[in-house]
């Protein structure tokens, strides 16, 4: 009976060992800098929120990988709306969401990351230039931007 149980232990000891923590090593190895450009234009409120923690969450791997990363963050689309001063623009039940995704703006802008909001979706979606938010500057056009970004080497990120 006892040779049984000692094979069936090592037969279980593999599953049990302790698996190495997921890392990056492999996909930054060699990098010094790293620039990318995430195009944001989801419109769904608890989405971009997500969207721009993971956004920071992102940029502190590549930071952790030892990697310096030069961030832009292009806003467009159904995204521009919780970019706006007034309240006009949104739903009553969006505004909620609207105070944490700008404090969240607010905050990727302290952290150094260049913010754009495209001119394009402000005049297609009837918002007022002066409604946008100081924190996130204009562009004439947010496909111009990531057409420039990606010819300078800049990785595209889509955020649906």
């Amino acid at each position: 009976m006892r040779p049984i149980l000692i094979f069936l232990f090592l037969l279980i000891l593999p599953l049990t060992a302790a698996a190495s923590p997921p890392d990056n090593r492999r996909a930054l190895e060699g990098l010094s800098h790293a620039g990318v450009i995430f195009d944001v234009n989801v419109g769904s409120p608890t989405k971009l929120l997500l969207r721009l923690q993971l956004i920071e969450e992102t940029v502190n791997g590549l930071s952790h990988g030892g990697v310096i990363p030069e961030v832009v963050v292009a806003f467009r689309g159904g995204a521009t709306f919780f970019l706006t001063e007034p309240d006009k623009y949104l739903p009553p039940d969006d505004l909620p969401h609207k105070l944490n995704i700008q404090k969240q703006v607010r905050r990727l802008r302290n952290l150094g990351y260049r913010l754009e909001q495209c001119a394009v979706a402000v005049r297609q979606l009837n918002i007022a230039p002066a409604d946008i938010i100081e924190d996130v500057p204009l562009v004439g056009n947010g496909y111009v931007s990531l057409i420039g970004y990606q010819n300078r080497g800049f990785a595209f990120v889509p955020m649906d």
